[in-house]
């Protein structure tokens, strides 16, 4: 059975973003904090650069794992629904 390490922090974003691709946010950040939608984005953003940089798997805490998690890999979930077929990050791992 395989184990995973949970942390809870509060990230340095400088640090974190620096060597990653979403790197490029830093230089705007101060404008993001303006808009609507700030603090959805900053969860996005850190979510995605902390499985970019360090790997490791992100559920939405509303899922219902019925199998092993541990084949996943370079992992995004698909949505199929009334509405269209899309990417969404409910289920990611990398």
């Amino acid at each position: 059975m395989a184990s995973f390490k949970v942390a809870d922090v509060l990230p340095n974003l400088d640090e974190l973003l620096l060597d990653t691709p979403t790197y490029v946010f830093a230089s705007v950040w101060h404008e993001w904090k303006q808009t609507k939608h700030y603090t959805l984005h900053y969860s996005e953003l850190v979510r995605l650069a902390a499985l970019y940089k360090y790997g490791g798997i992100y559920l939405y805490s509303d899922i219902i794992v019925l199998n092993s998690l541990s084949s996943l890999n370079n992992t995004v979930s698909f949505e199929d629904d009334l509405h269209g077929k899309k990417l969404n990050g409910v289920v990611m791992a990398f």
